[in-house]
């Protein structure tokens, strides 16, 4: 009986909140960036491109102040699009729910880098 608790808990410790991103999104995404939002701005600091060929520095997301629960300060991993000389979180065509990023935990960029390598290249 305590091997079967002891795998029960175990089991809820390691599986409990996946991570999960959105693979369409990623998918569909021109960039895909680690940035970090400036506080009610729009502006995001670029730190890390994934996909695509957007330099470091800070870009304007003219709907980051869409995504729910943004912190400031905080990094996370965006998908792009471009929009003239500005950019936009990534959504799909009939999204009917605010844009997503996702906290760039360890766990999120381990999720992230196959999802990469599943992509073919767009000439990004």
């Amino acid at each position: 009986m305590a091997v079967w608790c002891a795998a029960l808990i175990s089991l809820a410790l390691f599986s409990a909140n996946p991570v999960t991103l959105s693979e369409p999104q990623i998918q569909q995404a021109q960039f895909v960036v680690t940035g970090v939002p400036e506080a009610d701005s729009g502006l995001l600091v670029v730190e890390r491109t994934w996909w695509g060929d957007l330099p470091e520095g800070k870009v304007l997301v003219t709907n980051l102040e869409d995504v729910q629960g943004l912190q400031a300060g905080t990094a996370y991993i965006v998908p792009l699009t471009q929009v003239g000389e500005n950019y936009r979180v990534t959504t799909l065509v009939e999204q009917s729910y605010p844009p997503r990023v996702y906290p760039a935990s360890q766990a999120a960029i381990a999720r992230l880098k196959p999802l990469l390598r599943a992509r073919k290249p767009t000439g990004n």
